[in-house]
């Protein structure tokens, strides 16, 4: 009787919980390291590294309507 409460109580939290939390929209969600191997973005932009500036070219980053993209490695 204890345990078919407690999975009661858990299943409401866990409820509780996922309307709580906004949804994740995967398409936005950019995921790169912390590792700092800098390049230099055609916006003129330096980025930590080149999954920050793919991030920020599929969150349509542009400059005069050209999309983003790798102008060079290292720093602009």
């Amino acid at each position: 009787m204890a345990v078919r409460a407690l999975l009661v109580v858990l299943a409401v939290a866990c409820l509780a919980c996922s309307l709580a939390a906004p949804l994740l929209d995967v398409t936005s969600a950019c995921r790169c390291t912390r590792e700092f191997n800098a390049v230099c973005g055609t916006d003129g932009q330096t980025y930590s590294n080149k999954c920050l500036l793919e991030c920020a070219r599929a969150q349509g980053s542009s400059r005069m309507g050209q999309a983003l993209s790798l102008a060079k490695y290292g720093p602009c």
